[in-house]
C-alpha cells in the first residue's frame, strides 16, 4: 500500500494526528544532500522522536524502504541509517514492552509492524552486501538481520559476505549483525572458532571474545577470557560486564579484578568498581544506568556541562556517516555521552547515580577475605578518585582513598 493508500489521519506519532506525513514523506523523496537531512529530521522528529515509535512510524518506514533504492550512495546511506534506527527502537519495543512518549521503544505491536517490513524488503538491501563502500555493506547487513525472525537464506547472505569481507570496520558491523542472530544459527560455535582462526583485528577479535564467553558461559576457556578482558580495554569495554557476567560469581570477580587491574580509563574503572561491589556484597538493585556527568571546575562548584551534543558532537562522530546520523538523531549522540564526559582526561567529573531502586545490602561488621582484597584493589587505584562520585556513599563506603583503607582496616 503507497502513502496515500494509508488512513494518517487516524494514525498517531509525537505531536498527534499523522495527517502531515505525507507532506513530510513528500519532501524527503524530493531532497538530496544536505536537505536531506534537514527533511529526514522532520520527519523523524514525528515517527521516531527521540526514539519512540508509533502506530504511524510503520507506514512511514515502508515509503522510505521504497525511497531508499533510487538513492546515491550518500544518500542510501542515509535511508539505510535512519531504518537502522527504526529497527533498534522496534527491537527495543518487542523486547521490553510499552514505552512513554520520548522514551526509546515504544508499542510491541508497532516495533513487530516495523521489523515485518524490513525484513520483507530483503531482496532491496541484499545486493548492497556487495556495495564499494563498505559502510553501505554494513548498513545493509544491519537492515537483513533486523530481528531474529530473518529468514536463513538473508542471513546467510550476511554470513557469506562476512566471510569475503576485507574491510575490517565493515567486518566488525557484518560480525555484531550475526551476533544479533546468533540463536537461530545453528552451527553458531563452529563459526566462532572458525571466525576467531582467521581474524586479527584487535576490535574484531574483541567481539568474537565476547560472544564466545555468552555462548560457553562458565565453561569459557580461560584464555578466551583473557583475551576478552586484554582487548576490551584496549579496544571497546562495552559490553565486557554483561560478558563476564555470564562466567560464574568466582570467574566473573578473578576476570573483573584482572580489568580493574590493567584499565586505566576512570569511566571503565568506575564501572568495573561497581560490579565489584555489587558481586561482593550481593547487591540486588536495579537503576545503575541513570547516571549524570558535570564538570568540577573548582574543589567545591560543580557545573553540568553545556549542551554536550551540540558542542562535542564532532568529536563523538569522527566519520561522515556518524557526523549525519547524529544530527538526525539526538538519542544516538546520548548513547556517547558518558563517553564525552570522560573526554577530557585533566576534567575532573562529578558522576551522580540516581534513581537506584531496592534496598542497600548491609555493610558486614566483619569484611570477609574476598571483600577486603576487591576493596583494597579499589583503594589502590588511584584513576577512581580523581572523579567526585556518590558510589561510594550508595554501599556505605568512604569516599577517599586513604579512609577507605582506615575502613578495611577497621573491618578486618
Amino acid at each position: 500500500m503507497s502513502a496515500a493508500g494509508v488512513s494518517w489521519g487516524l494514525l498517531q506519532h509525537a505531536l498527534g494526528r499523522a495527517s502531515d506525513v505525507p507532506g513530510l514523506l513528500t519532501a524527503v523523496s524530493r531532497a538530496s544532500g544536505n536537505q536531506l537531512q534537514n527533511r529526514m529530521r522532520d520527519l523523524c522528529d514525528r515517527v521516531l522522536h527521540q526514539g519512540t515509535i508509533y502506530n504511524a512510524s510503520p507506514p512511514a518506514v515502508r515509503e522510505l524502504i521504497a525511497m531508499s533504492a533510487r538513492r546515491d550512495t550518500r544518500d542510501k546511506a542515509v535511508f539505510y541509517a535512519v531504518l537502522g534506527e527504526f529497527a533498534r527502537s522496534a527491537r527495543q519495543a518487542v523486547r521490553d514492552g510499552r514505552a512513554i512518549p520520548c522514551c526509546s521503544g515504544g508499542e510491541p505491536a508497532d516495533g513487530t509492524a516495523i521489523l515485518c517490513e524490513i525484513l520483507q524488503a530483503r531482496d532491496r538491501f541484499a545486493p548492497d552486501l556487495e556495495h564499494r563502500e563498505a559502510t553501505i555493506r554494513g548498513l545493509a547487513a544491519d537492515l537483513l538481520t533486523a530481528s531474529t525472525d530473518a529468514d536463513a537464506a538473508a542471513i546467510q547472505l550476511v554470513r557469506n559476505r562476512y566471510s569475503a569481507e576485507r574491510d575490517a570496520s565493515a567486518r566488525l558491523s557484518l560480525l555484531n549483525c550475526l551476533i544479533r542472530v546468533r540463536s537461530t544459527v545453528s552451527d553458531w560455535r563452529e563459526f566462532l572458532t572458525a571466525a576467531l582462526a582467521r581474524e586479527t583485528d584487535p576490535a574484531n577479535r574483541c567481539a568474537l571474545r565476547r560472544a564466545e564467553v555468552q555462548e560457553w558461559k562458565s565453561e569459557s576457556r580461560a584464555a578466551a577470557v583473557d583475551e576478552l578482558v586484554g582487548t576490551s580495554i584496549q579496544t571497546e569495554p562495552s559490553g565486557l560486564f554483561a560478558a563476564l557476567r555470564e562466567l560464574g560469581d568466582e570467574r566473573e570477580l578473578a576476570a573483573l579484578l584482572q580489568a580493574l587491574r590493567a584499565g586505566s580509563d576512570r569511566h571503565f574503572l568506575r564501572e568495573a568498581a561497581l560490579r565489584l561491589l555489587r558481586v561482593i556484597f550481593l547487591d540486588p538493585r536495579t537503576g545503575w544506568e541513570n547516571v549524570s556527568y558535570s564538570v568540577v571546575q573548582d574543589q567545591s562548584t560543580p557545573r553540568r556541562t553545556s549542551d554536550p551534543i551540540g558542542s562535542l558532537l564532532k568529536g563523538v562522530f569522527k566519520l561522515a556517516l556518524l557526523v549525519l546520523v547524529g544530527k538526525l538523531f539526538p538519542f544516538v549522540v546520548r548513547r556517547k555521552l558518558r563517553k564525552i564526559a570522560e573526554a577530557g582526561a585533566k576534567r575532573r567529573m562529578k558522576v551522580e547515580y540516581r534513581e537506584i531502586e531496592g534496598e542497600a545490602p548491609e555493610m558486614p561488621t566483619r569484611l570477609t577475605a574476598q571483600q577486603q582484597m576487591v576493596l583494597e584493589s579499589l583503594a589502590g587505584k588511584s584513576e577512581l578518585w580523581f572523579d567526585i562520585t556518590n558510589l561510594w556513599e550508595l554501599f556505605g563506603l568512604p569516599s577517599t582513598a586513604e579512609a577507605l583503607r582506615e575502613f578495611i582496616r577497621a573491618r578486618a
